[in-house]
């Protein structure tokens, strides 16, 4: 990578890092509308920009998961316009 920074970030140091203290959310969409349904689990990313401990292996079932990122507040944080308000990963385990 080089040192250069990005004209999109107007000399800001737009470069990947970590993102840390953002607010992620855990849902296991298969089991949404089950009665023992396990409702959205809240994380927030740590200075590796992990998030962590949203289910025990025990509870981690074959389905369909969505994990959803909170990035407007991140970014809004760090001084940086983004026209996107959250970012959404859903697989299948």
């Amino acid at each position: 990578m080089s040192g250069r920074k990005s004209k999109r970030g107007k000399g800001r140091d737009v470069r990947a890092r970590p993102s840390n203290q953002l607010l992620s959310s855990f849902l296991p969409l298969a089991r949404t509308l089950v009665a023992n349904a396990i409702h959205c689990i809240f994380r927030v990313t740590n200075s590796d920009g992990r998030a962590s401990a949203f289910l025990s292996w025990a509870d981690f079932d074959v389905g369909v998961y969505k994990m959803h990122f909170n990035v407007a507040e991140y970014f809004r944080r760090q001084g940086v316009a983004s026209f996107y308000p959250y970012v959404e990963v859903r697989f299948e385990a």
